[in-house]
């Protein structure tokens, strides 16, 4: 058995952190391990464009470039998109490249059609 792989163990840290108050809620004894690993994992937020196609949906992040989505109902493309991104960014992790912070302003205009 060789090192633990970090790109796994972080996405699984980024997982518990999503919630960690009902995490240490229901494991009491794991509280100080949570919050410490909770300090650790940055999460990061990026914009998310899904659109209509003729076949269903598609997805993309302005931020992400060559990470892509498509699939029949939003909800699968943004699971699909999620999941991609997630393995996006383990291979980036093992070969040393940085995660890209997200730098997009998002926001809908109104105008008289």
């Amino acid at each position: 058995m060789g090192q633990p792989d970090p790109s796994r163990q972080l996405a699984a840290d980024a997982e518990v952190c999503r919630n960690p108050i009902s995490v240490a809620t229901s494991l009491p004894t794991k509280k100080p391990e949570i919050l410490e690993t909770c300090s650790r994992v940055r999460l990061r937020r990026y914009p998310l464009v899904i659109e209509k196609t003729a076949t269903g949906y598609s997805a993309y992040s302005p931020e992400v470039p060559g990470c892509a989505a498509a699939g029949d109902t939003v909800e699968e493309t943004r699971i699909i998109f999620h999941d991609a991104l997630v393995a996006l960014f383990e291979a980036m992790l093992e070969i040393g490249e940085p995660i890209p912070d997200s730098q997009s302003l998002v926001d809908y205009m109104e105008v008289a059609a």
